[in-house]
């Protein structure tokens, strides 16, 4: 288990990118997909919450989101982005424990879609998947 991961009940799967690599994916993340406006949502609420999309609570299980070689993970709450098969995230997400209502954003690195998984069960697809 990696420094990073220490403080999570169930170890994250996949890789941790570098500090560097996960700032700059943060950004272009919330450049992208964070299109709120902060005047009517307060900055204190996770990116995952409030994505602009459709409710889907099966795309993990869709071929589309299935075959991706690859997918960024980004647990906004810890500041941590990796990066895992979708096979690994699956695995986690049916592993983790109930008090592990993390927000989480899945998306592919040319920022084409993200999933938002939030802290209560909804799963947001924005973007084209």
């Amino acid at each position: 288990m990696n420094k990073e991961s220490e403080n999570f009940d169930t170890p994250l799967p996949g890789v941790i990118v570098s500090e560097i690599e996960a700032a700059k994916l943060i950004i272009r993340l919330l450049l992208r997909f964070r299109k709120t406006d902060p005047a009517k949502v307060s900055s204190n609420i996770p990116t995952a919450c409030v994505l602009d999309g459709m409710l889907d609570d099966q795309v993990l299980t869709r071929r589309k989101f299935k075959e991706r070689l690859k997918v960024y993970v980004f647990v906004e709450g810890a500041g941590i982005v990796f990066v895992a098969t979708p096979q690994e995230i699956i695995n986690y997400l049916s592993a983790r424990q109930p008090w592990e209502d993390y927000d989480i954003c899945l998306f592919d690195e040319n920022m084409e879609w993200c999933i938002g998984l939030t802290h209560n069960g909804q799963v947001i697809v924005a973007g084209s998947l």
